[in-house]
């Protein structure tokens, strides 16, 4: 984790879903002795999680960010994903989605300037942080 005293867009997304594999992997680890109303707290707030993370599912700003941070970057997001293919694929179509946007909005477009040859520009591939 960062030293940083601020939170920043890009560990939103990977402190949320620590929190919810974490509670994933502890209610499948209860003891079954636990008592009920623990069980039934643990479980609504993985729902509730849930319901939020549905919410990060449908911006890749959250993803965005963390495949620029270079403290976590898209290799570090993958890793991170483990087995969780789903993860895996999300992660990587927010990667596309982000070359898309930058080649479509932050690359210049071809332009002519007055009394010259027209000039070109290609667009730069975003190459994963590795």
């Amino acid at each position: 984790m960062s030293t940083a005293k601020e939170a920043t867009l890009s560990f939103v997304y990977v402190i949320f879903k620590g929190l919810q594999d974490d509670l994933k992997k502890n209610l499948a680890e209860l003891p079954n002795d636990t008592p009920q109303h623990v069980r039934n707290a643990l479980t609504h707030t993985h729902r509730k999680l849930s319901d939020y993370y549905y919410k990060y599912d449908q911006s890749p700003l959250y993803v965005w960010a963390a495949i620029l941070d270079p403290r976590m970057n898209y290799s570090g997001l993958r890793t991170d994903a483990g087995d969780d293919q789903a993860s895996k694929e999300h992660i990587d179509s927010c990667l596309q989605r982000l070359k898309f946007h930058y080649n479509t909005f932050c690359v210049p477009h071809p332009h002519v300037a007055p009394n010259s040859s027209t000039t070109t520009s290609t667009p730069i591939p975003l190459v994963p942080l590795m």
